[in-house]
Parts: structure tokens; C-alpha cells; sequence
């Protein structure tokens, strides 16, 4: 199913280890160089095991600040952000691109209750993933904020 995905352009698979902290840098700065990437609060990472991603992006080379990566505060701390996805999508105003790799993923996902709070979850399977999910709800959270762009310029991505 992965080297579908692959093949369907919604999946990079390196060869080693770095190589991908590497191609995420490179889509951090094309946003950046596209006028794209707020000054603050720009960049949304999970704070477990991102110190890689963090070190590439900060580097003199790419130009990356530290006060534009966010650890998005993950478990019942993404319920807003959940919450703010859901009725975003019912009013159809965040569209789902109906990617097969997405579809997945939210397949995978399921709905846990705590408390007043509810959880995103991958099911107990080792091979069901959410990370896409995931990610999406971490741009949900840093979007809430507002954020202003330098300058949009017209590109494609």
C-alpha cells in the first residue's frame, strides 16, 4: 500500500535516514521563498522527535528562526483543533483533496472520548498510520492563530 502511495506522488520514500528531515526542509523553505511563511508560529511539528527537523531548519544555510517552529501541543490539547477541522469540513470550507494516501489515514484514525475532550487515535495496529492526520490538525492549531503572510506570491506547488 506504501509504494502505491509512492507511485501516486503522495509518498516519499528515502533511502536513508536524514534524507527526509532534509526534503521537509526544502518544502519549509519553498513556502518561505513563495512570501508564504509568517514571521512567527510558522511551522507546526510534533515535540517528539522533531530536535532533526528543528537543527536542518535553523541552520545559516536555510534561514529558518526559532520563533517560527511550534511544538503543537498534542492529546486532548488537539481537541480545538479537532473540534475546528470538523466543522470546517461539514460547512465545506477546508475540502478534502480525496487523496487515496489521506483517505487512509483518517480510516486509521479513530475517535477516543476523555473527559470533556476527545482524542484522535490510530487504531492497535503497528501498520495503521495517522500522520498526515496529524499534521493536518497541527496547521489547523497554528492557522487559528492567525497567522499573517510576508507577501504571497503566485506559485504552484
Amino acid at each position: 500500500m506504501l509504494l502505491d502511495f509512492q507511485k501516486q506522488g503522495d509518498l516519499t520514500i528515502v533511502e536513508k535516514p536524514g534524507d527526509d528531515v532534509v526534503e521537509v526542509a526544502d518544502i519549509v523553505c519553498r513556502v518561505r521563498d513563495a512570501g508564504l511563511l509568517p514571521d512567527e508560529d510558522a511551522v507546526g511539528v510534533d515535540a517528539a522527535g522533531i530536535g532533526d527537523i528543528v537543527n536542518e531548519l535553523a541552520t545559516e544555510d536555510r534561514g529558518i528562526t526559532r520563533n517560527q517552529i511550534v511544538a503543537v501541543k498534542q492529546g486532548y490539547l488537539l481537541n480545538g483543533a479537532i473540534k475546528t477541522c470538523e466543522r470546517q469540513v461539514a460547512a465545506k470550507t477546508l475540502v478534502h483533496a480525496g487523496r487515496p494516501l489521506m483517505n487512509w489515514c483518517v480510516g486509521n484514525a479513530r475517535i477516543e472520548d476523555r473527559g470533556n475532550a476527545i482524542l484522535v487515535t490510530k487504531q492497535a495496529s503497528g501498520k495503521a498510520k495517522i500522520d498526515p492526520l496529524m499534521a493536518l490538525f497541527d496547521a489547523v492549531s497554528l492557522m487559528a492563530l492567525n497567522p499573517e503572510a510576508r507577501g504571497a506570491i503566485l506559485t504552484t506547488f
